[in-house]
């Protein structure tokens, strides 16, 4: 598990998100947002 990003994403951060996990990836930033 990485860690949780900012509410603010950019797009570099959302593509560089691809490279893991586009769903962990949203699944960990929606934890941290929610």
């Amino acid at each position: 598990m990485h860690l949780c990003v900012p509410i603010h994403l950019t797009m570099t951060d959302f593509n560089y998100s691809q490279n893991i996990s586009q769903f962990s990836f949203y699944l960990c930033y929606c934890q941290c947002a929610c």
